[in-house]
C-alpha cells in the first residue's frame, strides 16, 4: 500500500484495501493540478483518489435496510432515521444503534421522527399508530386512544410544544401533553377546514401558524384564530400532490408532484403563487419537477431532492434562481433518489438525507472551483475545412495548435473552422465550452458540450479567436486566442471608392443638367404655345367683340330715337351718354391683355344698364364683390366676363313673362378668381328650345372663344374652368341657370 505522513501530529498512517486502494505493489504516486492523487501499480493499472463531499452508508456500514424513509437531528446531536420496514436507528458519537422488535418498538415502516419539547423522540409509522420513546422504553398512541388513524404521514411540533399528526387518509390530531394525566388527542377532519383528508407533509411556518399540504394540490394554514385558509389552483397552484413545505423570510415555497417548485408570499393579499423562476441561473438548470423534500440551510443555500437526486440551488432579492448545483451519482451522491421529507441539519451543519439508496450525509470539503480549473488547447484550426497545416498558411501555425500574431488572408479565404479540447481531471464529465469570434461577436456562447465550430464569409478585418473550457462559469481555463485578419478587396479600398463616389457623381451630376435642360425647353416650348393659342382667342374675341352684338347696338339706337319722337330730350341725351361711355369703354379695354376688377365692373354696370333701359321685359342685375377683394390690384383678362352675362340675358331673362334678375358674385379660392353668373331665367334646356324656333343655324361664338380662352388659362391646373348648371326647386321644376367662370389671378 501506501504510507502518509501528516506533518501536523507526525504521524504515518497506511492507505490499504480498507481505504479503497485495491493494489499492493506500488510504483509511482503523483498529484496533478486539481488535487487528484494517480497511483501507479505494477499489474494493477491507474488509481486516482480524491475527496468526497458526500458520506454514504449503507447495508456495509449496518443499515438494516436501503430505504431510509425519514430523517430527524435531535438536540443532542444525533441523527435518527427509519430503515425499510425494520423499525428506526440512531447514529451517535458511540456509533450506529438499531431499535426495531427486539428492542421494544417494531419492525414496521416509519415516515416521521420528531423530538418534543421534554426530549422525547416520536415516531410515526405505517399502520402501528404513533410512538414515543422516553427513558422507559417505547409507548404507542393508537386509534384507540383517539388518534384518527394508525397510518401517519407526517409530524411536526408547534411553539406551544403540541405534538400535530397527518394522517394517510383519516385528517390531522393535534396532541396535547397534559404532563402526568397524559396525552389529550384533537382529531381534525373537514369540519375544521380541511379540503381533503389526505395529508402530504406538515410545516410551522417562522411565526408559528400549522401549514397542511395534500394529495390534490390543496394548500394551506391554521390562522391566530385557528381558522383554516386554504389555497389551490386559483392561487397559482397545480392539482398536484403537495409533498414539501419550507419558508424562507416572508415566502412559503411548496415542493409538488411533477410540476416542480412554487412560492407564494402569504402574508400579502390576495395571496397568489408562481413557478420557481429557473431562467436567470448562470449555470443551466436540469432538476426534475417531482419535488420530494426542500430545505434552506444557515447560508440561505436551498437544498431541493428529486428522484434523480440534491440539487443546490441559490436565489437572489427577487426569489429568481442564480446559481444550480446537481448532485448526483458522479459528484458522490450514490443515494440518487430522495425520500419525501428525509433531511435534516446537524449541529455542525452537515446535511442528512434520507434516500432510496441508504443514508447520505453531506460534508463540506473543497469546492471544484478550488481543485483548479480546466485546461485547453487547440485540436486544430480549418480554412476551407482543410487543416490551416496542410495549406500555404502553415507557417503561421504554433506547434501547439494555435496561430501565430501577423497571419492575413485574402478576402476570398474567409471560411474558418476551429476545434478545441479541454480537460479536467477531477470532473471529467461536467467540462463544458464557450467560445467568441472578437471583432464579429460581443458576448461568449453559452456553455456547451460543443467543442468546435465554423465560420462563413467573414467580413474583412481584424479578429480574435477565443475559447474557453469550464467546470461552471466561475471556473474556467485560461482562454485561447487565435488573432488573425481578413484583408479587404480592391473594391472596398479607399482610393477605388474615391474614384467610384466622383465618376457617380459626375454621371449624376450630368443627368441632372440633362434632365433640367429638357424640362426647360418642354415647358418653354409648352408656355410659348399656350401664350401663342390665348393671343390668338384674344385677338378673335376682340374682333368679336369690336363688331358687338348688331341687335343690340340698333335696339340701343332705336330705344334712343323713341326717346327723341316722345321729346324727351333730357332722358335722350342721358341714353346717349351713357350708350356712349360703354362704346369707349369697350374700345378702351380692347387694347389691353387685361384690367382691374374695378373696370371690370363698371362695364359690366354700364352694360346691364343700357341692357335694361333696350328690353320691354325688364329685369333687375346684381353686382357683388367680395370683401377680402382687392379691386383695384385683382387683374382679370379683358372681354371674358361680358358673352356670358349677355347670354344670361337673351336666353334666361328675356324669355320671362315677369321680372328677371341677373346676379353676379366674385370671390376668390387661393389663387383662383371665380366668377359666378345667376339668373332666374327658362333655364338651358327650354332657351334652346326657343332658340331653334326661332334661329335654328345660330352658333354663338362669342362663348365658344370665351371657353376656350379660359380652358387655354386654366390648362396647368386641375378642374374644369367652366361649369353651366342649372337651378331647380325642390319639385325639379327649373328656376333658372348659374354659371361659374374659374380665372387664374
Amino acid at each position: 500500500g501506501i504510507e502518509t505522513y501528516n506533518l501536523d501530529i507526525k504521524r504515518w498512517s497506511e492507505i490499504g484495501e480498507r481505504s479503497g486502494l485495491a493494489a499492493k505493489n506500488i510504483k509511482t504516486v503523483f498529484e496533478d493540478s486539481w488535487k487528484n492523487i494517480w497511483v501507479g501499480t505494477s499489474g494493477d493499472g491507474l488509481l486516482k483518489s480524491v475527496g468526497q463531499e458526500f458520506v454514504h452508508f449503507g447495508l456495509q456500514a449496518g443499515l438494516k435496510g436501503d430505504n431510509v424513509y425519514a430523517t430527524f437531528c435531535d438536540s443532542k446531536n444525533r441523527i435518527w432515521f427509519a430503515e425499510s420496514g425494520y423499525g428506526v436507528s440512531v447514529y451517535d458519537s458511540a456509533g450506529l444503534h438499531h431499535f426495531g422488535r427486539q428492542e421494544g418498538f417494531s419492525n414496521v415502516k416509519c415516515k416521521a421522527i420528531l423530538e418534543d419539547n421534554r426530549g422525547r423522540i416520536w415516531i410515526g409509522t405505517d399502520g402501528h399508530g404513533l410512538a414515543y420513546r422516553d427513558t422507559s422504553g417505547f409507548h404507542f398512541l393508537s386509534e384507540n386512544n383517539g388518534l384518527p388513524s394508525n397510518w401517519i404521514n407526517s409530524l411536526v411540533k408547534d411553539s406551544l410544544g403540541n405534538i400535530w399528526v397527518g394522517t394517510y387518509g383519516n385528517g390531522m390530531a393535534k396532541i396535547k401533553d397534559l404532563d402526568t394525566l397524559g396525552f389529550q388527542v384533537f382529531p381534525y377532519g373537514k369540519a375544521e377546514g380541511l379540503p381533503e383528508l389526505r395529508i402530504q407533509t406538515l410545516a410551522i411556518d417562522p411565526e408559528g401558524h400549522l401549514w397542511f399540504g395534500t394529495r390534490h394540490g390543496g394548500l394551506g394554514y391554521y390562522s391566530d384564530e385557528f381558522e383554516a385558509v386554504v389555497f389551490g389552483p386559483e392561487n397559482g397552484l397545480p392539482n398536484a400532490d403537495i409533498r414539501a413545505i419550507t419558508f424562507e423570510n416572508k415566502k412559503v415555497w411548496v415542493g409538488t408532484a411533477g410540476h416542480g417548485i412554487y412560492h407564494g408570499d402569504w402574508q400579502k393579499q390576495p395571496v397568489k403563487f408562481a413557478k420557481a423562476d429557473l431562467s436567470h441561473s448562470v449555470t443551466p438548470v436540469n432538476m426534475s419537477n417531482n419535488i420530494y423534500l426542500l430545505a434552506f440551510d444557515k447560508n440561505n443555500h436551498f437544498w431541493v431532492g428529486t428522484e434523480r437526486g440534491l440539487n443546490r440551488l441559490v436565489l437572489n432579492y427577487k426569489s429568481q434562481v442564480v446559481d444550480f448545483k446537481h448532485f448526483g451519482k458522479e459528484e458522490g451522491f450514490l443515494g440518487i433518489e430522495t425520500c419525501q421529507d428525509a433531511i435534516c441539519f446537524d449541529q455542525q451543519d452537515n446535511l442528512w438525507i434520507g434516500t432510496m439508496n441508504g443514508l447520505m450525509k453531506h460534508q463540506s470539503v473543497k469546492e471544484i472551483n478550488e481543485l483548479g480549473a480546466p485546461k485547453i488547447h487547440f485540436a486544430d484550426i480549418q480554412l476551407f475545412y482543410k487543416s490551416l497545416n496542410e495549406t500555404d498558411f502553415k507557417d503561421w501555425c504554433k506547434p501547439d495548435g494555435g496561430l501565430r500574431k501577423g497571419l492575413v488572408l485574402p478576402h476570398n479565404k474567409n471560411h474558418l473552422g476551429f476545434k478545441w479540447s479541454g480537460i479536467h481531471l477531477a470532473r471529467p464529465n461536467q467540462v463544458k465550452y464557450r467560445w467568441q469570434l472578437a471583432g464579429s461577436e460581443t458576448d461568449w456562447s453559452p456553455l456547451s458540450k460543443s467543442n468546435n465550430v465554423h465560420y462563413a464569409n467573414l467580413d474583412p478585418g481584424s479578429y480574435v479567436f477565443k475559447a474557453q473550457a469550464c467546470i461552471n462559469p466561475e471556473n474556467c481555463s485560461m482562454v485561447l486566442t487565435a488573432p488573425f485578419e481578413i484583408e479587404k478587396p480592391y473594391w472596398q479600398m479607399w482610393w477605388f471608392r474615391l474614384v467610384a463616389a466622383g465618376s457617380l457623381l459626375m454621371l449624376g451630376f450630368l443627368f441632372y443638367w440633362l434632365r433640367v435642360r429638357s424640362i426647360r425647353k418642354q415647358e418653354l416650348a409648352k408656355r410659348k404655345e399656350l401664350e401663342l393659342k390665348n393671343h390668338l382667342l384674344t385677338v378673335e374675341q376682340k374682333a368679336l367683340q369690336l363688331q358687338m352684338n348688331p341687335h343690340f347696338i340698333f335696339n340701343a339706337l332705336n330705344s334712343i330715337n323713341g326717346l327723341v319722337a316722345l321729346k324727351d330730350f333730357a332722358q335722350a341725351r342721358k341714353q346717349i351718354n351713357r350708350f356712349a361711355v360703354l362704346m369707349r369703354q369697350i374700345l378702351s379695354n380692347s387694347r389691353k391683355e387685361k384690367i382691374s376688377l374695378e373696370e371690370e365692373q363698371k362695364t359690366l354696370e354700364n352694360y346691364l344698364t343700357m341692357e335694361q333701359f333696350c328690353r320691354p321685359n325688364k329685369f333687375d342685375f346684381e353686382i357683388e364683390i367680395a370683401d377680402d377683394l382687392d379691386v383695384e390690384e385683382v387683374e382679370l383678362p379683358t372681354m371674358i366676363i361680358q358673352p356670358f352675362v349677355e347670354n344670361a340675358i337673351i336666353h334666361g331673362v328675356s324669355h320671362l313673362e315677369n321680372k328677371g334678375l341677373v346676379k353676379i358674385r366674385f370671390f376668390a379660392q387661393a389663387d383662383i378668381l371665380i366668377c359666378e353668373i345667376i339668373d332666374n331665367g327658362v333655364g338651358r334646356k327650354k332657351s334652346a328650345e326657343l332658340r331653334k324656333k326661332r334661329s335654328p343655324s345660330h352658333q354663338s361664338t362669342a362663348m365658344a372663344v370665351t371657353q376656350e380662352r379660359l380652358d387655354a388659362l386654366f390648362a396647368e391646373r386641375h378642374g374644369k374652368s367652366v361649369e353651366i348648371t342649372d337651378i331647380v326647386d325642390e319639385k325639379g321644376v327649373v328656376k333658372g341657370t348659374k354659371v361659374i367662370l374659374r380665372i387664374p389671378i
